[in-house]
């Protein structure tokens, strides 16, 4: 799954995130890549037009941060807070904000995004009530481990897709591990620099380890119980 860093001009917001792994190099997305990202700005713009504070702090990691000019909104309880602050969750929202001309560009660590917002306010026959532009920072979270976890309170049959798409991110990760170290030294520069971003690119390999360790630890849990 991937979420969002959102960095908005003109009055937006600034979410943040948590990173699974990230590549040197010319770094690439897939097309399910592009697909989920442009659903994480529909599931922003739904939950907070609705009121949803649940689904409005899924988009952030628990220290996001909503940023309008100085005012920052930190941490999941103040994000659920300022979501439910517009009013009872609604059905049918009045006003809505509409996001489009999305523009997703590969980086080392993930992805950038730029996209236009208009707000449409129905209640007024309907008129565009505002608008702005969102600069996004958007990173692949590790929620394939997440959702084998939570197998375990049921002992859930379909855990093995959720361990087969933990060990194939795992074997990315062992790729873009590879390629960004062959990047790395290819491309030179001051040694202390290459040294510490060899050890940033390994650390955050482990990471992707330490998530395979847990689904065959989950997986032998599951087999064992049945």
């Amino acid at each position: 799954m991937w979420t969002a860093k959102f960095l908005a001009a003109a009055g937006a917001l600034l979410l943040s995130v948590m990173v699974s792994v990230a590549a040197a190099g010319p770094p690439t997305l897939s097309g399910t890549d592009y697909a989920e990202i442009n659903a994480l700005y529909s599931r922003y713009a739904y939950a907070f037009d609705s009121s949803d504070a649940e689904m409005f702090a899924s988009v952030f990691t628990p220290d996001g941060e909503f940023v309008i000019g100085p005012r920052t909104t930190e941490g999941s309880t103040a994000l659920k807070a300022m979501a439910s602050g517009r009013g009872p969750k609604k059905e049918r929202p009045k006003i809505f904000h509409l996001t489009m001309n999305v523009l997703i560009t590969p980086t080392a660590v993930g992805a950038s995004g730029s996209a236009y917002v208009v707000t449409v306010d129905l209640a007024k026959n309907p008129a565009i009530s505002g608008g702005g532009v969102y600069e996004d920072v958007i990173v692949k979270t590790a929620e394939a481990t997440d959702r084998a976890i939570r197998c375990l309170r049921n002992m859930d049959p379909g855990f093995h897709e959720h361990a087969v798409e933990v060990i194939r991110l795992e074997n990315s990760a062992d790729n873009l591990l590879r390629d960004s170290l062959a990047a790395l030294f290819d491309e030179g520069g001051d040694p202390i620099e290459v040294i510490k971003w060899k050890e940033i690119y390994e650390t955050m390999e482990i990471v992707t380890d330490r998530c395979e360790d847990v689904a065959n630890v989950i997986e032998g849990i599951i087999l064992k119980m049945a």
